[in-house]
Order: structure tokens, then sequence, then C-alpha cells
């Protein structure tokens, strides 16, 4: 397994890849539901996410944990139980890989906070195909990133 695979990742004999995949194809998919569907609750949990990232981003291990609720945000306001229920175990593969790479590739928290909010935004707007298409863009960035920190010689960060 290359440098850049989590713990979580080989305990569970998931490749980055596999990781990838099921994000792309689950997360979109909820991004453009829950711009047609979500509550104004469920709005308001989704800025609350991305608003503590942006407080927390110097805190790597807070900076990941709003990462996640921000996934965890979208997918609940999707409306569908089976997207909510899949993000779990996403998120729990994807707070090490995320960590890592968030640590060694300087862009990533940038990036990350400009993808949450144009996928807000699109959500907040009831703009279903563009927040697909930046949530496509954010997991995609994703991968960049996981590439990105994968050759970098473990004493550069």
């Amino acid at each position: 397994m290359s440098s850049g695979v989590s713990r979580a990742l080989a305990l569970h004999d998931v490749t980055f890849l596999e990781l990838w995949e099921a994000m792309m194809a689950i997360d979109p998919v909820a991004a453009q539901y829950a711009a047609a569907r979500r509550s104004s609750v469920q709005l308001q949990a989704l800025l609350r996410a991305g608003a503590r990232f942006k407080r927390e981003v110097a805190d790597t291990a807070a900076a990941v944990s709003a990462v996640v609720d921000f996934f965890t945000a979208v997918a609940a306001a999707s409306g569908n139980q089976v997207l909510a229920l899949s993000q779990a175990p996403l998120n729990l593969l994807l707070a090490p890989a995320l960590t890592r790479m968030i640590d060694r590739v300087p862009q990533a928290r940038a990036r990350i906070q400009e993808a949450q909010g144009k996928i807000a935004e699109a959500i907040k707007l009831r703009r279903s195909e563009q927040a697909r298409i930046w949530m496509e863009k954010h997991i995609r960035d994703f991968k960049r990133g996981h590439e990105l920190e994968s050759i970098k010689p473990k004493g550069e960060g």
C-alpha cells in the first residue's frame, strides 16, 4: 500500500481509490438532493460545519472533524436515509486519509474552504446541479491532494 493510505484504510483492506470511488458515487448525489430537499434546520447545520472549518482551520483534528460534519450534514439534508446512513462508514475512512493530506499539502485547507463555500451556497440557493458539480470537484480535488501528499518525502510538509 502506498504511504498515503491511512491506517484505517489498511485495517479495512480498503484502498484510497475504493474510498474515492464510493465518495464520487454517493456525495455528489447527496449534494444534489440536499439542494432540492433541505430544510432550514439542515441548511443551518451545514453552514455551521463550514463556519467551524473556517474557525478551526489551523487545528488539523478540529478541521478534519468539521469536514466530516460537513459531509454528514449534506447527506442528512439529502432527505434520503440510505445516503445519510452510508456517509458514516465513508467518514470513518475519510478522516485519517484527510488528516494526512491536510497536514502535507499546503493549499488543502484553502481549497476545502472554497469548495465547501460553493457547495453550501448552491444548497442554500437550491441549485441542485451546481451543488452536484461542486461536490464532484471537491472530491476530485481530494484525490489530487492525496496524490500530492503521497509523492512528498516524509520530511517535507
